[in-house]
């Protein structure tokens, strides 16, 4: 007996460079987009599975801009088609429960909460969300999933700390996470050598 599986649901990663390319942050922010963009191929997403947003289209993989609504359609129409599991990065500048996804749009904690748990209500396994930006911890405890749902929370700071992005981001969070998945490291071991890197 064969058993054919017509279009199997598959893992999907959104990324998101936030911010201006005009901004100070700009450089270490499409440095690790792109690294983002890289460990996740490594680990087998296909590019059809990755939807990368920019304020700016600094490679070929760039597939819109980073605005509420393109990140909108992302979660709520493009990754809600039955996935595996879903991973969302977001980098850049941020506050205390928002994140600036470019110059004049802020995306809060509780929107995302609530545009996750309707893309949880058609997955069958987790979303894992990395955020690093200053004060992304303070996303974390917005971000619960519903009941019997998984989603794993990873932030580059505490709720009231700022981000480390030296070197271009080559000295950050982001940095030493996405090298981390890159070198074959599990997100749990990426997690933990991320965090004892920058507390050196």
């Amino acid at each position: 007996t064969a058993v054919t599986v017509e279009n199997p649901p598959s893992p999907k990663a959104i990324i998101v460079a936030g911010g201006s390319p005009f901004d100070i942050l700009w450089p270490a922010t499409e440095k690790n987009a792109g690294l983002a963009y890289e460990a996740l191929r490594f680990q087998g997403y296909s590019d059809d599975d990755i939807y990368l947003m920019s304020g700016m289209a600094f490679s070929a993989e760039v597939d819109a801009s980073a605005t509420l609504g393109n990140l909108s359609n992302a979660v709520n129409a493009w990754a809600n088609t039955q996935p595996r599991d879903g991973v969302l990065y977001l980098m850049g500048n941020g506050d205390t429960g928002v994140f600036e996804i470019n110059d004049t749009e802020r995306l809060s904690a509780t929107e995302l909460d609530q545009w996750l748990d309707n893309l949880q209500n058609n997955m069958s396994g987790r979303i894992t969300v990395i955020y690093d930006a200053c004060r992304s911890g303070s996303f974390l405890p917005l971000l619960t999933p519903a009941s019997g749902k998984e989603r794993v929370l990873i932030s580059g700071s505490g709720d009231e700390q700022p981000a480390c992005f030296l070197s271009d981001g080559d000295i950050s969070f982001s940095g030493f996470f996405w090298r981390g998945v890159l070198n074959g490291d599990t997100v749990r071991e990426a997690f933990s050598d991320a965090g004892s890197a920058l507390s050196m």
